[in-house]
């Protein structure tokens, strides 16, 4: 029969005494406070585990509790209300080659549990923001073709209206030319009738003498 082995981390008593209530009545689950590290110094006789500093550092990742599964054979004991160490680094009895299998097991579920958040969160979420961004992209490029015609159309009037504004200058140019010819020959004509009327003036003072005589 498997049996279970919650360790509770020592700065969490509240959970360490709910969770001892709780599973108080299961023979198969027992529920004790994490006490390694409590002796900073190492000895000769009871050098600190390697599978014990591998747990504890899953402990120290800020989880509260940890769930070991442990072998049928291994006794399990309620522990006191306040247990306190018997000896420098006591920990729950195990054997490290079921805890490091444990501790792997526990591992790749942690690995498969990431794997599938980011299949069933992350990439359906990356795949709808590559469809928003494929969708907004095909509406600039029509929006690009559309400003394109609207360009070539406005160009195509420029175009027109410079020809229509060449040909007036065209127009005033010629306008400009007959009008001074004009005024030349009205200057031309204007001399010959201001000789005639001098001619008239001197003339008419001596014909009006003549009469006056007679």
């Amino acid at each position: 029969m498997t049996r279970y082995l919650i360790v509770v981390a020592r700065t969490e008593p509240a959970v360490y005494e709910h969770l001892r209530s709780r599973h108080l009545s299961d023979p198969k689950v027992r529920v004790m406070l994490d006490r390694r590290g409590a002796v900073e110094f190492e000895t000769a006789d009871a050098p600190p585990p390697v599978d014990r500093r591998r747990r504890r550092s899953s402990l120290m990742t800020g989880a509260s509790h940890e769930l070991v599964a442990l072998a049928h054979e291994v006794a399990a004991e309620t522990p006191s209300p306040n247990p306190q160490p018997s000896a420098p680094y006591e920990e729950a009895p195990r054997q490290m080659s079921q805890i490091e299998t444990v501790d792997d097991s526990q591992r790749t579920t942690r690995w498969l549990a990431e794997s599938q958040y980011q299949l069933s969160h992350v990439i359906p979420s990356l795949v709808e923001e590559r469809d928003r961004l494929r969708r907004a992209l095909e509406s600039r490029d029509q929006e690009c073709e559309r400003l394109g015609g609207e360009l070539g159309e406005l160009r195509r009037t420029h175009g027109a209206l410079q020809g229509e504004l060449d040909a007036l200058r065209g127009e005033r140019t010629a306008v400009a030319e007959a009008f001074g010819g004009v005024v030349d020959m009205l200057g031309q004509l204007h001399r010959p009738l201001a000789d005639i009327a001098r001619r008239l003036q001197t003339t008419q003072p001596a014909a009006v003498g003549s009469s006056q005589q007679d």
